[in-house]
């Protein structure tokens, strides 16, 4: 079943109207946040004889939220409650429409699902979308953004961009996910013209509504951050560590590949255009750090807290076993004395990676490269134009073949 075009246009003008109408708000309203104390300002007492407890369920959202903070709770704590009853109607929905889902779908659908809200009809999900946005509008318009990130996660993401542009980047990246999805055969097993047709129109929509939000300089830097290049190059960074230039120049060789009909991939870079615009020592270091050993340990660094230095001094450490097992295996000596001098190299790189690493980023390091127990067992790995290469240690005994039926006349 296929989402209509209709669908997708409607809801793509949506969130249109919605942005349109949030970014024109008056911005001559007061800011709810202190600037120097980061806090809440506190409503003035009123005068005179204090007014009686109001009753906070029958107050509105911006009330109830003064309400709090005159009662003496955190700018937090109210903004949290606040934003609970603005969202009131998308959650008790959600609820309804998951209760529905999880009785009706078979067993083998709820345990294979990702995302439970998977389980619900296309109609429901954008259903749900619609009165998520409205509901988030109502919060930005009435509480502030701090009150749609309370854990500083969308801040941090989007640490280029406002508190209020970061809320509204990230909801209409969710939006558009979820209208992305929507353009494809249910379980996403065939991709047709039509869905690829209905892509570019929500790819290209999503590009208008980051314009009406952003600035050209903001709108660079966040094509800059979703590039394939940072995405694909995230484990070669690592050993790599561009400069600000060096990384722009390899920015402006994806794109100019992809403007002219070309793959946008990392293997794709053109390799003379690289070498051109970092210079022959850098382009070897930038080679070097799109090895699979470099970009194996650049993968685990962020998670083991391993700086640049010690991603390259780990690497290379496997680089020269590497190579060693080549030059052991080109000397004069016996198979035996080859494979046991290996096995030697072998045992004390391991020791070096443990000592650099630690214990458990070595371990994992190890883990992320199925040959290297077979350098210690007696097989030569090396690099070749970039490419791995494994091969037998020479004079390895010859494994008796079985007699054929001629050789037994």
């Amino acid at each position: 079943m296929k989402v209509s075009t209709g669908l997708l246009i409607i809801s793509i003008l949506a969130n249109g109207a919605f942005l349109v109408l949030l970014v024109g708000r008056d911005q001559s309203k007061p800011s709810r946040i202190e600037p120097e104390s980061g806090g809440l300002t506190r409503p003035a007492a009123p005068s005179g004889r204090a007014a009686p407890p109001a009753d906070l369920h029958s107050l509105a959202p911006a009330e109830l939220r003064a309400e709090l903070v005159s009662r003496g709770y955190g700018g937090n704590v109210a903004d949290a409650i606040a934003r609970a009853r603005i969202f009131e109607a998308y959650d008790r929905k959600k609820r309804q429409f998951l209760a529905t889902a999880y009785q009706e779908a078979p067993p083998w659908k709820v345990a294979s699902v990702k995302d439970r809200l998977r389980l619900l009809t296309r109609h429901q999900r954008q259903g749900l979308l619609d009165l998520e946005a409205v509901a988030r509008n109502e919060v930005l318009r009435v509480i502030g953004p701090q009150a749609m990130d309370m854990d500083g996660a969308i801040a941090a993401k989007f640490s280029f961009l406002a508190p209020d542009k970061a809320v509204l980047v990230d909801a209409l990246e969710r939006d558009y996910k979820d209208i992305s999805a929507g353009a494809f055969d249910e379980d996403h097993l065939l991709v047709t013209d039509e869905d690829r047709r209905r892509l570019d129109m929500v790819g290209e929509e999503k590009r208008k509504d980051l314009a009406r939000i952003l600035t050209e300089e903001e709108r660079r830097e966040y094509e800059t951050r979703n590039s394939p290049v940072m995405r694909d190059f995230a484990g070669q960074f690592e050993a790599f560590r561009p400069s600000a230039d060096e990384l722009a120049a390899l920015l402006q060789i994806q794109q100019e590949q992809g403007q002219s009909g070309g793959k946008p991939g990392v293997a794709a870079l053109d390799v003379e255009a690289v070498r051109a615009k970092l210079g022959d020592e850098r382009y070897r270091e930038w080679s070097q750090a799109g090895y699979p050993h470099y970009k194996a340990l650049g993968s685990i660094a962020p998670k083991m807290g391993l700086s640049p230095q010690v991603v390259a001094d780990g690497a290379a450490s496997v680089d020269v076993l590497m190579e060693t097992s080549r030059a052991i295996a080109l000397t004069q000596m016996t198979y035996e004395e080859k494979k046991s001098a290996l096995a030697k190299e072998w045992a004390s790189t391991k020791a070096a990676l443990s000592e650099k690493l630690g214990n458990e980023a070595a371990a994992e390091y190890v883990k992320q490269l199925p040959w290297f127990e077979s350098i210690g067992a007696g097989t030569v790995v090396y690099m070749h134009e970039g490419s791995m290469r494994f091969r037998s240690m020479p004079g390895a005994p010859v494994a008796p073949t079985r007699p054929t039926l001629n050789q037994k006349k």
